[in-house]
């Protein structure tokens, strides 16, 4: 009633297996996870581009040349900060 080597042999190479195997998935489920979580926040800054815009257009057509200017300003300070 010995240790059955074949069976600890075995174990180890499924260990080894499980242990490569995580190595390898590990950083792709992270590289997948960060990519769709960029996605999302790019839909939000989009949106708030887009009604930048026309808060700006607003501005423009009611004569408000000094808030459109501001308006633009600020949205370009937005995009290089992200």
């Amino acid at each position: 009633m010995g240790i059955d080597r074949k069976a600890v042999r075995d174990l180890k190479m499924y260990i080894f297996a499980i242990s490569c195997w995580l190595l390898v998935l590990s950083p792709l489920f992270i590289m997948i996870y960060s990519c769709n979580r960029d996605k999302k926040d790019d839909n939000r800054y989009d949106g708030a581009y887009w009604r930048s815009i026309e808060r700006e257009k607003q501005f423009k057509d009611a004569g408000l040349d000094d808030f459109a200017k501001r308006e633009k300003r600020e949205r370009r300070k937005k995009l290089q900060n992200r």
